[in-house]
């Protein structure tokens, strides 16, 4: 997909690529203190084109990524087209972003992470190959899959959503 059409999509759903960051922004603001807390500061978000989904081996193009802070840069979050369909696909896709965001900046070890024994059944249902689940887990740790749970239930949002969009 061109850079033209993704512009149009935005333009076509969001009226315009302001009011996408206005939602973006103050969703984030409320999703964030709603899954890491008051301490936590809301990570920058960009939109970036269709073209630069794919991973840089080629691999299938994400709907959203987190990027952990490193060194000189902040954490931030990259949401792609896909995502931004409409409110609630993009509320699901930030959501899962964050959880990654709160994984990195909220460290309380003392917490053993238990979730549903259902959330194993909904991610063996996504993936049928064990490669591909192995791969997808070791982004995706116990304590990630955990509060993905207790975040989609708090946002009655479906499950396999937040986990995979």
């Amino acid at each position: 997909m061109s850079i033209e059409y993704d512009i149009k999509s935005i333009n076509d759903i969001w009226g315009s690529e302001k009011s996408l960051y206005s939602f973006l922004e103050a969703e984030a603001t409320i999703l964030c203190k709603l899954i890491c807390g008051d301490k936590t500061s809301v990570p920058p978000i960009q939109v970036m084109p269709t073209c630069f989904s794919k991973g840089l081996m080629g691999e299938n193009a994400r709907s959203a990524q987190y990027d952990p802070e490193e060194d000189d840069y902040l954490p931030t979050i990259t949401l792609f087209p896909s995502a931004l369909t409409d409110r609630q696909i993009a509320r699901i896709a930030l959501s899962h972003e964050l959880i990654h965001h709160w994984e990195q900046t909220v460290k309380d070890q003392k917490r053993v992470e238990f979730y549903p024994a259902e959330v194993d059944d909904c991610i063996k249902a996504r993936f049928r190959d064990s490669n591909r689940e192995s791969f997808w887990r070791s982004g995706h740790s116990r304590r990630f899959i955990a509060k993905a749970a207790e975040v989609a239930k708090v946002l009655n949002a479906p499950l396999d959503k937040m986990l995979f969009y």
